[in-house]
């Protein structure tokens, strides 16, 4: 019993009482926070790197087992400063390669929040996006067992553009343009609400970029009445 703190100290030497202030691995304060690479530490765990730049001072909270199998299966938690010296990556890593032996080619980035652009990654770390998902996505009860198409999506509810409340499959407040892929010049389907001659009435339309119309559907609200022109 005590209201002292506890170190935990190695010595480089045979002879204990060399043990030094710079030996110290562990410290556990009276406070009850416990520190690795640290004496001060700030939290209930506190895991301390070090001071300098690289993979040799990252913090490393690191979970394994050994599998029936005899492979080693990890899942680490990394502070990476691979994105500069003044902000650090936050990197959920796992193991994906089967094996007895440690390599780090054998991890794989799961997830990244990069804290130079403050976004997150999964399968990517993307400073561009605020959320960055390399692969098919499952969204509602298809995320239990559902398979998305590569690099798409799939949703079970309704999904809204412009909305927060979609009233079907897809609901889009707003224009909508459905363009002739890779061309960039004729718009196959354009519904709008204006903007396009007749500024008070729906119009489905199909027209090039430049704004020239080949054709439209036009809704007259005022009777009822529809125009194909």
């Amino acid at each position: 019993w005590g209201k002292s703190n506890l170190h935990f100290a190695l010595s480089s030497t045979d002879n204990l009482e060399d043990a030094s202030s710079d030996d110290i691995k562990m410290t556990i304060l009276n406070a009850g926070n416990v520190g690795i690479g640290t004496t001060g530490p700030l939290t209930k765990l506190d895991v301390y790197g070090g001071s300098g730049d690289g993979n040799s001072y990252e913090p490393i909270l690191s979970l394994s087992k050994m599998s029936s199998t005899g492979n080693v299966q990890v899942a680490r938690l990394v502070l990476d400063d691979a994105g500069g010296a003044n902000q650090a990556d936050l990197v959920f890593r796992v193991k994906t390669t089967a094996s007895a032996s440690e390599n780090p080619a054998f991890y794989t980035d799961m997830m990244t929040l990069n804290g130079t652009y403050n976004t997150v990654g999964i399968g990517a770390n993307n400073g561009n996006a605020k959320l960055a998902v390399n692969g098919g996505v499952a969204i509602g009860s298809y995320a239990s067992s559902g398979t998305p198409p590569s690099n798409g999506m799939i949703i079970s509810g309704n999904v809204g553009i412009g909305t927060t409340g979609p009233g079907s499959k897809l609901h889009v407040s707003g224009e909508a343009i459905i363009a002739t892929p890779n061309t960039g010049t004729v718009t196959v389907l354009a519904l709008r609400s204006g903007g396009l001659a007749v500024s008070d009435r729906p119009r489905l339309a199909w027209q090039h970029s430049d704004g020239g119309n080949l054709g439209y559907i036009d809704g007259d609200s005022t009777n009822g009445s529809m125009v194909l022109n």
